[in-house]
C-alpha cells in the first residue's frame, strides 16, 4: 500500500501537451469534458502524426505514482479498499512487515497503520523499494523464433536505444517505435530507482521535443504491470489475462489535450488500436478491434 510520488516529473512534462490516464481499470468520469468527435479526431490524427513511440517502464500501479495527483481518482477515494485482511479473512490491526524477495525489510518500522502511506521517510526516490516473492511469470515466452539472435527480423528491428538516438537526430525515425529501458533505467523495484528512471525517461522526451520529429509525433508513457503494488480500483471483469491492476499511462504530443486527466477504461491494446487506425491496419485479433480509442486524448490542432 506504499505510495512514493511521480508527480512532480509529470509536472515538468505537462507545458509541453501531457494527457493521463489509467490502463486496466476504469472510474467514473471527472471532469465533465466533451468527447472528441471521433471522426474528426481520426482525420486530424493520420493527417498530423507520423510517429508514436511508446515507451514502457516497469512495475507501478497508478495510485503508487499518482494516487495524489489533482483531479485523478486517487487514494483520497479510496475508502474501504484499504482495508486488509490475513488469508483467514480477518482485517490486520496493523499492516504485516513488508518484505523484499522474502525478507522482512527493516527500513520499515512496525506498527504502520492500515492506509496508503509515503514511502520516503524509509526509501528515498534514489533507493530501490522491495520486490515480490514469485516468480511464476518470469522469462515466459519473451524470444520469439521470428526474432532469435542472428535472423534478419532481429538486424531489422530489434535495436538499442543508441539506434533511436542516432535515427531521431538524422530524422530517420521509423513510424513505431518501442522503447524498453535497461534494467537500471527502468524502475523496476530491488535493482532500479524511481528518481533515475524517470529523469531518463524526461531526457528521451526531451531530446524528442527539441528533434525535428516533434511536431508530427505522439509518446505514450505507460507501465509494464502493476508489480504487485496497491491500487484501490478493483480490475473489471475479463477473462485469464485480464483487465489487471491499473497502470499509469501519459499521453505527451503537440495534440495531446493539455491538463486533462482521462477516464475512460482502457487496456493497453489501444495502443496497438491506435497504431491499426493510424495506418489503415488489420487489428491482431478480437480484443485490441474491441479496445476504446485513445482518440479521446487527441485535439484535432497542435495545442
Amino acid at each position: 500500500m506504499a505510495k512514493e510520488s511521480g508527480v512532480q516529473w509529470c509536472r515538468r512534462l505537462l507545458a509541453a501537451g501531457v494527457f493521463l490516464m489509467a490502463w486496466r481499470a476504469g472510474f467514473p468520469a471527472t471532469p465533465a469534458r466533451a468527447a472528441v468527435d471521433e471522426a474528426a479526431a481520426t482525420t486530424a490524427f493520420k493527417a498530423h502524426i507520423e510517429h508514436i513511440i511508446v515507451i514502457y517502464q516497469e512495475n507501478w500501479s497508478f495510485d503508487g505514482l499518482y494516487g495524489k495527483f489533482p483531479g485523478a481518482n486517487g487514494l483520497a477515494n479510496a475508502g474501504a479498499a484499504t482495508r486488509q485482511v490475513d488469508r483467514t479473512g480477518q482485517p490486520y490491526l496493523t499492516l504485516p512487515p513488508p518484505r523484499n524477495v522474502g525478507s522482512i525489510d527493516c527500513r520499515f518500522p512496525g506498527g504502520l497503520p492500515v492506509m496508503p502511506f509515503d514511502l520516503t521517510p524509509y526509501i528515498s526516490p534514489t533507493g530501490f523499494t522491495g520486490d515480490l516473492v514469485h516468480r511464476f511469470y518470469q522469462e515466459q515466452l519473451q524470444n520469439f523464433a521470428n526474432y532469435a539472435d542472428h535472423t534478419p527480423a532481429k538486424a531489422a528491428h530489434l535495436k538499442d536505444e543508441q539506434d533511436f538516438t542516432v535515427a531521431l537526430q538524422g530524422a530517420a525515425l521509423p513510424h513505431v517505435c518501442f522503447l524498453k529501458m535497461i534494467g537500471e533505467d527502468n524502475e523496476h523495484p530491488q535493482y532500479a530507482n524511481l528518481l533515475r528512471g524517470q529523469q531518463h525517461v524526461a531526457d528521451v522526451v526531451a531530446a524528442i521535443q527539441h528533434s525535428a520529429c516533434w511536431k508530427e509525433s505522439l509518446i505514450i508513457i505507460t507501465y509494464d504491470e502493476h508489480g504487485g503494488r496497491w491500487d484501490h480500483v478493483a480490475p473489471p471483469s475479463g477473462d485469464r489475462w485480464g483487465p489487471g491492476t491499473r497502470v499509469p499511462a501519459i499521453i505527451i504530443s503537440p495534440f495531446a489535450r493539455r491538463h486533462y486527466v482521462d477516464h475512460t477504461i482502457y487496456d493497453t491494446t489501444a495502443i496497438l488500436k491506435l497504431i491499426e487506425t493510424r495506418w489503415d491496419l488489420d487489428p491482431l485479433g478480437t480484443r485490441d478491434a474491441s479496445a476504446n480509442s485513445l482518440l479521446n486524448a487527441l485535439e484535432t490542432a497542435p495545442q
